[in-house]
């Protein structure tokens, strides 16, 4: 009896949306103000073109990975090729708790942007967490909409990909409108200054936004978690074509908003408020009921990242189980739908619980999620920088000069990020230990819990079993095999 696969059914444009779905969420209709505030106007739009060349070269790294190992698996199979199983667990498990965890941000997200369009659904106040309220109406948006996102992607990869297709459309044709009323209408000498006002200077109000920027870019990495599901027409030039324009997608979004909202208004009118990107539109349109368009926009790039990212944390364990380094239940595909069912239950419930922890943990969340993943970027640039190219694949996407520089320039800005990261996570925190440490100590204990009670299997599995899983020889349509 053959095993349940995989349905292949994923056309290029799809890897694109799912990418790029997952980069885009809701954080920029919130933070626009305080980027303004703190580097002006071609501050923050150098700072997002800085940030996005350098999360560019990371993406460069992961494509030269793709097409060394154009397998399903992204960082756990990359890893595997270059270090081998330790580090493809480490990695695998990062990925994981920051897709798993992504999952309870956007449903904390979805519960405050809902409550912003619709006031009334908040609700009573349930509990107090870290000193915030978690409000019953909020909350329970939260997890409906769990619950919905988890069925669509146990329907099947199909209906996944259609719902993505659907909601990045969306949320890119109601922000370019958005983009062209504010060009029309705003006035351009509203972008002064156009770089951080004293006593603050330009270069350290560029620095500041450029320390947040990251944070934003990450999701790109969803689209080699996807790699086995891709058509048989995909080859793997439109999978690196899916990964780039993804992030120079997002990275022209961020700058068009930026711009937009800049322009709407005066920057001292932008200070102070909690929605300057909504506050900016309604002025322009003269409503503030038109100007919730801007929040539709925010609400679409929310459920397009929550989507993907649910699908992408699926994957990962599918392929975690495979190779025998979490229980084998979660690598059943249901015979049906072909879609890892176990799986999407788990990061159903890890989001979920995680959604119960409330707004004040959003911060904590993404600092800490986004410090996590630089060390994976780490290591997927170490590995190309050190490993030969190997059987696996005979092309290289990178020339042999480049095949250096670029792994090395990226593995430098993800320790730099990295730095970053930890400094701006914990530096003035009155809390002890951090929210971020709790979650990323309690996610690894979980990991080891996993990790030790299939030993047995994990031993048992040759060398040889688990290349043929990562590994499968297979013919690519691009040229390559």
């Amino acid at each position: 009896m053959v095993a349940p696969a995989l349905r292949k059914e994923l056309s290029a444009v799809q890897l694109f949306t799912l990418g790029f779905g997952c980069i885009i969420g809701v954080g920029w209709i919130i933070l626009v103000g305080e980027w303004l505030a703190n580097a002006g106007s071609l501050g923050t739009v150098l700072a997002f073109v800085i940030g996005g060349c350098g999360m560019a070269l990371i993406g460069l790294c992961y494509c030269e990975a793709a097409t060394r190992f154009p397998v399903a698996g992204g960082e756990v199979a990359y890893c595997y090729g270059f270090f081998g199983l330790r580090s493809a667990f480490v990695a695998g498990w990062i990925v994981v708790l920051t897709l798993a965890v992504g999952t309870a941000f956007e449903a904390i997200s979805v519960g405050w942007i809902l409550a912003l369009i619709f006031p009334d659904i908040s609700g009573p106040v349930l509990y107090f967490a870290w000193g915030e309220p978690v409000h019953a109406g909020r909350l329970l948006a939260g997890l409906v909409g769990m619950v919905l996102v988890a069925a669509i992607n146990w329907v099947g990869i199909r209906e996944t990909a259609r719902l993505q297709d659907l909601i990045t459309y969306g949320l890119i044709g109601i922000t370019l409108a958005c983009v062209l009323v504010a060009f029309w209408a705003g006035d351009w000498a509203n972008l002064q200054p156009l770089l951080a006002a004293p006593p603050k200077s330009a270069v350290a109000g560029t620095l500041s936004v450029l320390a947040m920027i990251p944070l934003f870019y990450l999701g790109f990495n969803v689209v080699p978690q996807a790699i086995e599901e891709k058509g048989e027409r995909v080859g793997s030039r439109q999978v690196t074509a899916a990964i780039v324009l993804a992030i120079l997608a997002a990275m022209v979004f961020y700058v068009l908003v930026v711009l937009m909202t800049a322009v709407a208004l005066p920057r001292d009118q932008l200070l102070g408020q909690d929605l300057p990107a909504y506050v900016a539109i309604s002025a322009v349109l003269g409503s503030a009921a038109a100007g919730k368009a801007v929040l539709v926009a925010g609400l679409l790039g929310l459920v397009s990242s929550w989507n993907a990212i649910f699908f992408a944390g699926t994957r990962v364990l599918l392929v975690l189980a495979r190779i025998g380094t979490i229980p084998e239940a979660f690598a059943q595909i249901h015979p049906g739908r072909g879609t890892p069912g176990n799986a999407i239950v788990l990061v159903a419930i890890v989001g979920s619980l995680g959604s119960l922890l409330g707004p004040a943990a959003l911060g904590p969340m993404v600092n800490g999620l986004g410090t996590a993943m630089t060390l994976v970027f780490a290591m997927i640039a170490y590995g190309i920088l050190i490993a030969p190219a190997d059987g696996t694949s005979a092309a290289r996407l990178l020339g042999p000069r480049l095949v250096k520089i670029v792994p090395a320039m990226a593995g430098l800005i993800a320790v730099g990020l990295g730095i970053v990261g930890l400094t701006q996570a914990y530096v003035g925190r009155k809390m002890f230990p951090p929210l971020e440490w709790l979650m990323l100590l309690l996610w690894a204990g979980l990991g080891l819990f996993f990790w030790l009670i299939v030993t047995a299997r994990r031993r048992a599995m040759s060398d040889e079993a688990r290349r043929r899983i990562l590994f499968p020889q297979r013919v690519d349509p691009a040229g390559t095999s």
